[in-house]
């Protein structure tokens, strides 16, 4: 969600009037950076008896192929789909994600959104919702208990599949959006008038979260300003589950929980804790 700090910048020196637009939220390549899965199975953790790592693609309905990465670890029951922030490609956060994963002991799905890294397209929020399902319904063949881990943005693709899907296993949360039109308006000064176009407007993950039951653990980090634990908690709150989690990691800014012992402990702790 970097752009979303971006465009907030940009409001305090605007007008006294802005409109949001969907194309000033998503990002967009300004050159494809291809999958490196080299890298990630020369890592000094990666042991080929247990770990397996390839290159995956996805060709949607429409003709455009998204492109991504696909950990195996020896006897593991679960893999993690994981939907990454507006910003986050495999090539700049591939290698780090992949081994805190595998250290988890799940396998391990990631695409680029259509657009960004070493994917094609141009996207939209309704081709991502689109994509978002298509790699869910693509992962089904690896025969595993599916669990969706959804951040920033994510949170909303991922929670959006958990609501209509019953085979979801698990759903892991982290740095959760509410809605983007209150998350827009909320960082804009109160002298600031921002409207936010229609498309934006009908996304919210209070909605997602209230029609899922299952397990769900949400992530939030201690020094977030852009998505704070305050709306993580009104998430959690809305959330029907009788096996939901809330974890505020200390020292964790905005989309960076993971990097910490204590998010990966308590993600530890989740996934034992599932039948």
């Amino acid at each position: 969600m970097v752009k979303i700090v971006l465009i907030v910048g940009a409001l305090l020196i605007t007008g006294c009037s802005s409109v949001v637009k969907t194309n000033d939220l998503l990002m967009i390549n300004t050159k494809k950076t291809p999958v490196n899965i080299t890298a990630i199975s020369n890592g000094d953790w990666f042991e080929p008896a247990i770990h397996k790592v390839e290159d995956i693609a996805i060709t949607h309905d429409d003709g455009i192929t998204t492109r991504g990465l696909h950990l195996s670890v020896k006897d593991s029951k679960y893999v993690v789909i994981y939907f990454g922030g507006n910003s986050f490609r495999i090539q700049d956060a591939g290698i780090g994600l992949t081994r805190r994963f595998a250290q988890l002991g799940v396998d391990f799905v990631w695409m680029d959104y259509r657009g960004l890294g070493a994917s094609d397209g141009i996207p939209s929020i309704d081709t991502l919702k689109k994509d978002a399902i298509s790699t869910h319904n693509f992962v089904q063949q690896y025969d595993k208990k599916i669990i969706l881990h959804g951040v920033s943005m994510g949170s909303l693709l991922a929670a959006n599949i958990a609501a209509s899907d019953n085979d979801i296993h698990a759903l892991v949360l982290e740095a959760a959006i509410s809605d983007v039109e209150s998350l827009v308006k909320g960082m804009a000064p109160s002298w600031k008038t921002v409207e936010v176009d229609p498309e934006l407007k009908g996304i919210s993950n209070e909605e997602f979260i209230a029609k899922y039951e299952g397990p769900l653990l949400f992530i939030v980090g201690e020094d977030d300003s852009v998505t704070p634990s305050d709306n993580t908690r009104k998430l959690f709150n809305t959330s029907p589950s009788s096996q939901k989690s809330f974890i505020v990691v200390l020292n964790a800014s905005h989309v960076n929980s993971m990097t910490f012992d204590q998010a990966f402990n308590e993600y530890s702790s989740f996934l034992k804790s599932l039948n």
